[in-house]
């Protein structure tokens, strides 16, 4: 056993980082996810679960959250672990978690960086991501994702279409 203990600090001395210690990150603009800021708390808890299910997160990974003032308190509720940010404005909820969530700290302490948003305004960031040698991963609803994360050949998976454009209003009213 003093045998492991010794060569890992020897390897953390030297610098060498095994990415099996590291935690996969998640950034998730849940507006992008629930396709609006206003509505109701079964929809946020379905996309979270949605996300959470395509991701594989798990209780070790981090999770940075971003919403506007009306799903910002839902998301805590839903989403305790998480890390959350009230976001305003256009495109709010993306440079919040930008200036959160630094490529650099990303780098330092991801296996993988997961996007819950298709978002356009996060390609440049998972570009650098990536390039910084991080695996990234995009989760989003089919008629959100910017078509430059297909050009630039990013792992995509997509989650069912909006909730609301598939009849589930009609199945939490009942």
């Amino acid at each position: 056993m003093s045998e492991v203990l010794t060569k890992q600090r020897q390897e953390k001395s030297e610098g060498i980082i095994d990415l099996r210690d590291r935690h996969r990150i998640a950034v998730v603009d849940i507006e992008n996810l629930v396709g609006g800021s206003c509505c109701p708390r079964e929809l946020v808890a379905l996309a979270f679960d949605e996300f959470d299910a395509a991701a594989n997160i798990s209780d070790a990974d981090l999770v940075f959250v971003a919403a506007s003032r009306p799903l910002v308190f839902d998301c805590g509720c839903l989403r305790p672990a998480a890390m959350h940010y009230l976001a305003r404005g256009v495109d709010g909820a993306e440079l919040r978690l930008m200036a959160e969530v630094t490529v650099d700290f990303i780098v330092h302490r991801a296996s993988e960086l997961v996007i819950g948003s298709g978002d356009g305004r996060f390609v440049e960031y998972a570009l650098a991501v990536r390039e910084a040698g991080v695996p990234v991963r995009i989760v989003a609803r089919p008629r959100s994702i910017h078509h430059r994360y297909w050009a630039h050949g990013f792992d995509i998976t997509q989650l069912a279409p909006f909730p609301h454009q598939a009849g589930y209003e009609v199945a939490i009213a009942a």
